[in-house]
């Protein structure tokens, strides 16, 4: 069994990094989203640790501030940073110079959390082409979340093709790959990708209700 890091573990990161709330609710969403779908996956006979994908989904853009370059408000966000939150974007800068994000949540946790690490590693770097079926999914899963809402992968990258013109041909060719997750996801499934918000609310219903049945 691998070493992960708790729940409570996680979100005492988010606090120990000085995480901006949106980037909190960006996490949370993409986690509540790749363990529904990974759940879905073990149910139907696929081999896949959903505890490291509980942990590394909420973790995944843990380190995101370090790798913005301009933190002011422009026409894509209009966030105004905490002192707190541009002090540790600049010390984490300064620790790891030049560093992608995704490496320094490898550094950081590599020693405690090898695995996580490597994950975190792997899942947001646009030239790896061979990923684990965990780190496959989260990937997946984040481009179809846009800040708290799921869309379609098509929104989510004519999003990226408009602020990151520089890397259109690098994610043009992560939606042909993230196509292709997709359809290797939903074959398993009983669903279609344009279900998926859908799958999980009615999911939530159902057990809201059998909460309400078992305290009656």
């Amino acid at each position: 069994m691998i070493k992960l890091p708790t729940q409570q573990q996680c979100l005492d990161y988010f606090e120990e990094y000085k995480v901006p709330e949106n980037i909190q609710r960006h996490c949370l969403k993409v986690q509540e989203v790749a363990v529904f779908l990974a759940g879905k996956l073990k149910n139907s006979g696929v081999k896949i640790n959903i505890e490291l994908v509980q942990a590394a989904a909420l973790l995944h853009d843990l380190f995101k501030m370090a790798g913005i370059k301009d933190p002011k408000p422009n026409q894509h966000h209009q966030i105004v940073f905490s002192k707190e939150e541009l002090a540790m974007r600049e010390k984490l800068r300064k620790e790891f110079p030049g560093q992608h994000e995704t490496k320094i949540a490898y550094e950081i946790f590599k020693d405690r959390f090898p695995e996580l690490a490597l994950t975190l590693l792997h899942e947001g770097d646009l030239h790896i082409t061979d990923r684990t079926i965990e780190e496959a999914l989260i990937t997946y899963v984040d481009y179809r979340i846009f800040k708290e809402q799921i869309v379609s992968l098509e929104e989510r990258f004519a999003y990226f093709a408009e602020v990151y013109i520089s890397k259109n041909k690098l994610w043009r060719k992560a939606l042909d790959r993230n196509k292709i997750v997709e359809q290797n996801i939903f074959a398993r499934l009983d669903l279609e990708p344009c279900q998926l918000k859908e799958a999980m609310e009615a999911e939530r219903s159902i057990r809201l209700n059998e909460a309400i049945r078992r305290s009656v």
